[in-house]
């Protein structure tokens, strides 16, 4: 895979340990790893990274998964 064509993961976790084995395991793999550990403005975090692949967890603080997966869904369409 060339640098130009490296893909993409946003991670969402409250968990740092979390955050650290899969950016570990994805960076590995050659993905561009973008961890954060609030789901806030999720829309404009997206939107600045443009990711391949966005993993949520859905019990996160504050805009928890659920709400931010259906802001991010709004902002697709």
């Amino acid at each position: 895979m060339d640098k130009t064509d490296k893909r993409k993961i946003v991670i969402f976790d409250d968990d740092e340990d979390i955050l650290s084995i899969c950016s570990y395991v994805f960076a590995e793999q050659g993905w561009e790893v973008h961890t954060f550990t609030d789901c806030n403005n999720v829309a404009e975090k997206v939107s600045e990274i443009f990711p391949d692949v966005i993993l949520m967890d859905n019990w996160i603080p504050e805009a928890g998964g659920i709400i931010a997966t259906q802001a991010l869904k709004r902002w697709i369409n």
